[in-house]
């Protein structure tokens, strides 16, 4: 049975009431739960997901984990650090989730089994680093390194999202306006030139039919709008459906080479943390691949994954990879070589995070001129849809 999300108003064991989330297979499981850490449930209801549901950003995290690495380094008690961290935050549910993870620690819980409750809000790759980090006794600095990552994971991403920002303005700023066009004005002149008995062009009777179907039919479109975009949340959830959009993704010239240079770069940053947390090869290397979110990638790395399993030499199996560009290929089989591998993945991610943030500029450079003339075109075609049948008005009264 999987687990679900269970948010919960206790009593600890000094009467001080406590609100959190906690992950059981039933209700039953839940009570049980919260018992073992010390608390007497008050209230306690089922989390149901939907499509407002309170969510926690990567910069959230990113800022969180930072917090969370000082507190290590400092050597305070982790449950009362945890709790001045949620102290910090506002209302909501990274807060929440926070407390519970405090909660846990208190009641005897490793940090990892505490995190792990919430890997749908801290990801696969920080519980299983901290997992490794406590068992090498190496917590401190695997949360230096988790901060680090996030922090140029969100720069990066922030890096992509301002380079294409300008053009996904001008997009929704153009379909607003042919939308206000096509539905209220070109419909509105094509009335006057019929009060005078001109008769409309094709292209004039094509614009007024869309204009006439979106004034009658406008809760229907925004009905269907709304609905495509609860199907289309609940079909990106579906890794079949996640693997296809990536696949056709990398299909688009510009857009591929962003993809790529993105992924490298994640999975080397996961690569090289995981290895320096402790973590043992294969499972780094199955981990990262995962982390990176391209479906050949993370094909090439289990292939891998198998060929190191049978004995096979990461500098040399590492070819098979082709998803890596040879760069990448070449500095991690100098970094097995030298022993040095988290180094040597640290120098592919920073290159590749320089890469993905050029190629994004450039990708944005390359869109601008394509828009100046879709938006030519598109005005083009409205102003004839209304100046044709103005110039044969014209002709008429000219004859």
């Amino acid at each position: 049975m999987s687990a679900a999300q269970y948010a919960y108003t206790a009593v600890d064991k000094t009467g001080i009431k406590r609100r959190g989330v906690t992950r059981a297979t039933s209700e039953a499981d839940a009570y049980r739960r919260l018992a073992a850490q010390g608390l007497v449930p008050v209230t306690l209801k089922p989390q149901l997901p939907g499509f407002f549901t309170a969510s926690v950003s990567p910069k959230q995290i990113a800022e969180f984990t930072f917090q969370f690495s000082v507190l290590a380094s400092a050597r305070i008690p982790l449950g009362d650090g945890l709790r001045s961290i949620a102290e910090q935050e506002k209302p909501g549910k990274l807060r929440t989730v926070i407390e519970t993870v405090a909660d846990r620690i208190e009641a005897g819980d490793n940090i990892a089994a505490a995190l792990g409750e919430h890997s749908d809000v801290f990801g696969e790759t920080f519980v299983a680093t901290i997992r490794a980090a406590e068992q090498s006794g190496n917590l401190s600095k695997a949360l230096e390194y988790l901060a680090e990552m996030l922090d140029r994971q969100e720069e990066l991403r922030q890096n992509v999202k301002s380079a294409l920002m300008y053009p996904m303005i001008i997009i929704g700023v153009l379909s607003l306006a042919v939308t206000f066009l096509i539905g209220f004005v070109v419909p509105r002149f094509a009335k006057i030139f019929a009060s005078r008995g001109v008769e409309l062009p094709l292209l004039t009777q094509v614009m007024v039919g869309i204009g006439n179907f979106m004034q009658a039919w406008w809760w229907a479109l925004l009905l269907g709008a709304i609905v495509s975009l609860f199907v289309a949340r609940g079909l990106l959830v579906r890794p079949g459906v996640r693997r296809g959009l990536d696949l056709a993704a990398h299909r688009i010239p510009f857009v591929r080479d962003i993809l790529i240079a993105t992924g490298v770069s994640r999975f080397a940053r996961v690569f090289g943390l995981c290895l320096s947390s402790g973590l043992n090869l294969l499972d780094s290397l199955e981990l990262a691949g995962r982390s990176s979110g391209r479906a050949m990638l993370i094909d090439d790395i289990r292939t891998v994954a198998t060929q190191v399993r049978s004995g096979g030499r990461i500098a040399a199996v590492m070819e098979s990879c082709r998803y890596l560009p040879p760069f990448a290929r070449r500095m991690i089989a100098s970094g097995d070589e030298a022993a040095e591998l988290p180094r040597m993945c640290a120098v592919i991610a920073r290159q590749f995070e320089r890469d993905a943030a050029v190629r994004s500029k450039r990708l944005s450079t390359v869109i601008e001129p394509v828009l100046v003339v879709v938006v030519a075109a598109i005005v083009l075609v409205v102003a004839l849809a209304v100046f044709l049948p103005m110039w044969s008005s014209m002709g008429m009264m000219g004859s």
